[in-house]
């Protein structure tokens, strides 16, 4: 079996452009570039294979990320200004929902 790594600066890349993340074969959770209609998304959601096991409002997200953006560029300074660049850009997406 092989396994697809992702490291943070990409995890929050992605979801600094509106896409979830899959962790491993149905475990995954959405953004609004998941949804079939963007303009819907109102909460980010975790699903264990097709079904919806929890949610959580949209500012928490967004303020959860950007703790792990702090705390990643405080442990990883060379790539502090790229991670906190793209949580800057998330909050920005989504600062209509917050």
């Amino acid at each position: 079996m092989v396994t697809k790594k992702i490291d943070f600066p990409a995890f929050i890349y992605d979801a600094s452009r509106g896409f979830g993340f899959t962790v491993s074969e149905g475990f995954s959770y959405s953004l609004d570039q998941n949804w079939d209609d963007p303009e819907n998304f109102n909460e980010v959601s975790f699903f264990v294979g097709e079904m919806e096991t929890s949610s959580i409002p949209v500012p928490d997200y967004v303020s959860l990320m950007k703790n792990a953006a702090d705390i990643y560029s405080a442990f990883f300074p060379d790539e502090g200004d790229s991670v906190l660049r793209s949580a800057e850009r998330l909050k920005e997406r989504y600062s209509r929902k917050l």
